[in-house]
């Protein structure tokens, strides 16, 4: 390949990934992405870090949009800046492949993360996933070189190495799965030396000593935020093997596949049984689109087996499936010992390592039509799943204006969640008003998923009693069945619903007392 058509291809792919990651940019964002936004919005650094005392994430995010939203805090520009580290992620991939093979892989490598549906994803997503995603990237460049490197020595590599694996672990807790499975490759790979190994223990303590400053927000993350959220739906989802829930496992492994988040709730297949038997039910379509995800991780993997023999550099090929491979088996440990739920985005930043050793696979596909219509159909899956991936999850946007023109000074305005997403659209709540924070009891691991333990049934009888009108805005969050719980006791209180109107994927409802 010339390099006149590699810097042709580069700046294409270039253009494509910033085309997809442009589409629906001011859309309504949803819950987690209002808490980054007011926490970001608290007025210097030290008020910025307390207030994420009570959120899920490390402060890096948090700090970087609140200098990004001094210039504009329109929704667009607010996910700009995460687009622009999806950007910088892709040009990474491209420098890592490079590196690594030669410019004809990293151009795979890189058109399959510009356009791999949860990549894109993660890429307007207001949160610390897509900061990591590009450190890590980096972290990996590095690693690389240092791993080929006889010794440890004081160069720019290890002053890059030490430096994005840092700022990866002040962007996503998950980071640290990965720059795990980078100490397990290094230590198998050096496993004789050492003297190298003593080195490198010492690389980590760096990076420990610089991450020693956040050390208490994260405990104090740890004690009061409401991290491990009440996922019971979607961890059941009626989809068992055997005794076995397998619900939530399936999600997390689409996530790593690279597929976005809804796929197996958003398919075609699903869709179609939906509209044309309404009787079918949600595990029937979740079933369905898990097989769907089993058939295709299957033909990965006989790819994969097919193609091995023809791989030269083996060892890059264990420490990429090593990067994308261990976050997804310690997160599948502490769902099973700790309860903690596994969502889709967390396995992003594995499914950017993953798209290396699928890069692998179809670098080694001899004859350029197969190539090509591999890519065909990568290209066609990633276009038919950006209409839905770009598109607002929940409407807050349309449902917060049209609450805003309907609310009443006599009404109550009851929040079944939603509560920040009302404030940021509205601009301030209403004269009477039921936050959820006022009857729903903060959940953790350990307290079960029981709906009774939940919703505080007294405590929001109490705040309703005064009012004979209930304007009610949900979270959206419906799988949960917080919303259907939580309008039944509204009904035994007395009130009957007058009138219901539905935005995408949430509905406000008015109710009165009859």
């Amino acid at each position: 390949m010339s390099r006149r058509t590699e810097i042709i291809m580069f700046l294409a792919i270039l253009l494509l990934a910033l085309a997809t990651r442009c589409v629906g940019l001011d859309r309504s964002f949803v819950l987690d992405e209002f808490r980054t936004i007011k926490f970001s919005s608290a007025l210097g650094p030290a008020k910025i870090l307390d207030a994420t005392r009570v959120d899920s994430y490390p402060p890096f995010s948090y700090l970087a949009l609140s200098a990004w939203m001094a210039i504009s805090r329109d929704d667009a520009w607010i996910r700009l800046l995460f687009v622009l580290f999806g950007m910088a992620s892709v040009v990474a991939a491209f420098f890592l492949g490079r590196e690594a093979v030669n410019p004809r892989y990293a151009l795979i490598a890189m058109f399959l993360l510009a356009l791999m549906p949860i990549q894109v994803w993660s890429s307007q997503y207001v949160r610390g996933i897509a900061p990591a995603i590009l450190f890590l990237l980096l972290s990996a460049l590095f690693f690389m070189r240092l791993i080929r490197d006889e010794k440890i020595r004081l160069n720019m590599n290890l002053i890059g190495y030490i430096a994005s694996a840092s700022l990866a672990a002040y962007s996503f807790y998950y980071s640290f799965l990965v720059i795990f499975a980078q100490n397990a490759v290094y230590l198998f790979q050096k496993r004789k030396r050492l003297r190298e190994i003593a080195k490198w223990f010492a690389v980590q303590a760096v990076i420990a000593a610089l991450y020693l400053p956040w050390i208490g927000g994260f405990l104090r993350q740890l004690k009061d935020a409401n991290i491990v959220m009440n996922f019971a739906a979607t961890a059941d989802a009626g989809l068992k093997l055997g005794a076995f829930k397998i619900g939530m496992f399936l999600r997390a492994f689409s996530g790593l596949l690279g597929l976005d988040q809804a796929f197996l709730v958003n398919t075609a297949v699903s869709r179609c049984l939906i509209n044309k038997f309404p009787a079918c039910k949600l595990s029937s379509c979740l079933a369905i689109s898990g097989a769907l995800v089993f058939l295709l991780s299957g033909y990965v993997v006989y790819l994969f087996v097919r193609f091995v023999k023809r791989i030269d550099n083996k060892k890059l090929l264990y420490v990429f499936s090593a990067l994308a491979l261990t976050p997804l088996a310690i997160s599948l440990v502490l769902n099973i010992a700790a309860k903690i739920p596994i969502m889709p985005r967390y396995l992003a930043v594995s499914s950017a390592f993953l798209v290396f050793v699928y890069a692998l696979i179809l670098h080694n596909i001899k004859g350029k039509k197969m190539l090509f219509l591999a890519l065909v159909i990568f290209t066609s899956f990633s276009l038919w799943r950006l209409s839905d991936f770009t598109r607002a999850v929940i409407d807050y946007k349309g449902a917060a204006i049209f609450v805003k023109g309907s609310v009443r000074d006599e009404d109550c305005l009851l929040f079944i969640g939603g509560d920040r997403a009302y404030e940021y659209y509205s601009g301030a709540f209403p004269k009477n008003y039921v936050s959820s924070e006022n009857y729903m009891r903060k959940y953790g691991i350990g307290s079960g998923h029981s709906l009774e333990f939940l919703v505080d049934k007294d405590a929001l009888a109490g705040h309703l009693g005064p009012f004979r009108r209930l304007l009610i805005y949900t979270s959206g969050e419906q799988m949960s069945g917080v919303v259907r719980h939580v309008l039944g006791l509204v009904e035994k209180f007395g009130y009957g619903k007058d009138e219901e109107v539905n935005f995408k994927n949430m509905a406000v409802y008015r109710y009165a007392r009859q």
